[in-house]
This record gives structure tokens, sequence and C-alpha cells, in this order.
């Protein structure tokens, strides 16, 4: 029988297939996964050109929404944009639509930043790429009326009038003791939102002020004296920045300030707004949460505003005290609000083009 000597070299051959095939394979397996990680480097990149341009959008809006100017305003939303990716610049400069003058409008920015890539360019795919994004944002009246009193309300704290459900026309009653602060229903707060005032405490959370918040745990309130709260009471906010649903940190007013509340009856009859307080989500100064009752915050997270006209405001020494409906005792150090409910918002989507401004600005990303 005759034994064919091509066997051996069919077996190599099959071999040598088999080796190329793998070989193959594993270049294939290894592009891959290298052109998998330049991909997750990409994505990355975007996340971050996303977080850069929707910063720099709302950093804009702040700016025009305070009447800083469109200067101040550019240079914000490059700040904040470089804060979240270190070398984002500009694609396109910030358009205004009207202006960054006007009482409201929209800003759209777009920022690109370069990312390198490793395996990609033995593929022939060039590197570095740009990965860019666009952002709007908007600002203007958050409605309500009359100026911003420096007077928050406790979200989780009210009694006879809740977040949400309230109608329009419903009275209520605020209470609290000057010697136990940390149980108020209401209590005093900072409403002054200028970067160059000693004051400033309003919307903290924000690089508007760079020398003081950036410092962080250094972070300290201001103190106020009974004149000069009293002069706000009286007159009411300056124009404010409002994130919601982002965080609005704003500093307390730690102390007792009886003159102040006193002061309040002047404003019988009037109608203002009231800032609430979202207790389970205020701070310490750095960042730290403080929620009620463990903690007592250094600031607070306004989540919205309560419109109301003021119809009663008692000491616990008054004679009128209203016994029945005043949720607390009635004592020395003891305050009592009556009002009327007119509204609440936490909703900047009353930005319009033709609303009053009523002295709070809201400022949202938009699309």
């Amino acid at each position: 029988m005759r034994i064919s000597k091509r066997t051996p070299r069919l077996l190599h051959d099959e071999r040598g297939v088999a080796g190329f095939i793998v070989a193959i394979t594993m270049v294939v397996l290894l592009g891959m996964v290298a052109l998998s990680m330049d991909l997750g480097l990409m994505l990355v990149k975007r996340r971050g050109m996303v977080n850069a341009n929707d910063a720099a959008a709302l950093a804009a809006a702040i700016s025009c929404a305070r009447t800083d100017g469109q200067v101040a305003a550019d240079a914000q939303s490059d700040a904040l944009a470089k804060s979240n990716v270190s070398n984002a610049v500009r694609a396109a400069d910030p358009v205004y639509t009207p202006s960054c003058d006007a009482p409201a409008g929209r800003v759209t920015v777009h920022y690109q930043g370069s990312q390198k890539l490793y395996f990609a360019p033995i593929v022939g795919v060039s590197s570095p790429k740009n990965v860019s994004f666009e952002s709007t944002a908007r600002w203007g009246p958050a409605g309500g009326a009359g100026g911003v009193l420096p007077l928050m309300v406790n979200e989780g704290r009210l009694s006879t009038c809740q977040i949400p459900g309230t109608l329009k026309g419903t009275e209520c009653w605020f209470y609290v003791d000057n010697n136990a602060l940390g149980n108020a229903t209401w209590a005093l707060m900072n409403v002054q939102p200028a970067c160059g005032d000693g004051k400033y405490g309003w919307n903290v959370s924000t690089t508007v002020c760079p020398s003081k918040v950036t410092a962080g745990p250094t972070y300290k309130c201001p103190t106020f004296s009974n004149a000069e709260l009293q002069a706000i009471v009286n007159q009411g906010s300056p124009a404010l920045s409002f994130n919601y649903p982002q965080p609005t940190y704003v500093c307390t007013v730690p102390g007792n300030h009886a003159n102040v509340f006193d002061s309040m009856g002047s404003l019988q009859g009037s109608v203002r707004l009231f800032p609430v307080n979202d207790e389970t989500k205020q701070i310490k100064s750095g960042g730290t949460l403080c929620p009620y009752p463990t903690c007592t915050p250094d600031m607070f997270d306004i989540v919205g505003f309560i419109q109301m006209k003021i119809l009663n405001v008692w000491k616990g020494s008054d004679s009128g005290w209203d016994s029945t409906n005043c949720p607390g005792v009635k004592k020395g150090s003891a305050y009592c609000l009556h009002t009327v409910w007119l509204g609440y918002t936490t909703d900047p989507g009353n930005i319009c083009d033709t609303c009053k401004d009523f002295g709070v600005r809201a400022v949202k990303l938009s699309g």
C-alpha cells in the first residue's frame, strides 16, 4: 500500500492558517480594546464639555440677571467653562437674545476642548480630536410682586399653609421664637447679591464673587445691624438671581434681632415675596449638608418664593395675639405672622420676554 507523503505538508499548512487566523483575531481584538479605550476618553470628554457649557451658560445668565453687563457675563462664562474643563475654549462667541442688558432673555454658549487619542492613530484616525457642545440658559422674572424680604420660611415646617397645595386667598400663620431659632418657621436671611458689597451673601454657591466663594470652608457670612436689616425690610431686596432646580445657597443672619421683627408691623397691607428654604439641603459653610433638626446651618437652600399679603405681625406681649391659630407658644420672645397666601413659584418657566420684573430674576438652563 502506497502512503502519500503530502499529508505532513497539509497539516503544516493547516497549522499555519490557524496561526494566521489567531494572529489576525488577536490584532482585531487588541484593536477593538484600544479603540474602545479611546472611545471611552471621548465620552468622558463629552460629559465634561456638557458640564462646562451648562455651567458657562448659567454663569452668563446670572451675570445678565444681576445687570453686571455683557463683558462681565462673557468673563464669567469663560471662567466657568475652564473650571470644568481646563482646556475649554470658545468655539463661538456667546449670543445674547435680545441682549445681556434686557430684563429677560437667553444666552447661548459654545465651548470645545481637545482630547488626545492614544490608539486610534494606529488605524489612521487623527489625534487630538475636538469635542464641543452648546448650552442655552435663560433669565427673567420669577413671578410674584413687591420686594423680597430678608425672611425665609421653612418648607418642611409650615403648619397652617403647605407647599404645595395652598390655595390663593388662604390665611396663614407663621411662628418664630427668637430664643429658639433652630425651630423657627421663619427666620432672617441675607438678600444682598452684590459681589462688591461687604454684606454679600445671596447665591454664594456661584462664582460671581470668586474672592469670597473659592475660599470654601473659610467663607464667613456677614453680620448685620438691626438698622441695616430694618432698611432691607422696608425697601425690599435688590434684583436676585435664582438657580432652581440647582441650589441657591443664601447666608443665614444669626442673632436676636427683635427690632427687625417689630419693623414688620409697618408692612401691614403690603404684598411681599418670602424666600422658601429646603431644610433637607441647607448647608454649613464649605458645603457640608446640615439638615434640620440635627444641625444649625450657615446657608439656606432657597427653592422658591411665596407671595403673601401681610395682615398682622404680633409680638408675644401683644394683646391681639391670635392664640387659636398662631402655631406656637405666646411668650415675650415670640412673633406670629398672619398673612394671605397669594401664590408660590419654584418655576423659572414664568420667565418671559414681556413679564414685569418684580425684583426676583430666575435663571435656568433652556432648550
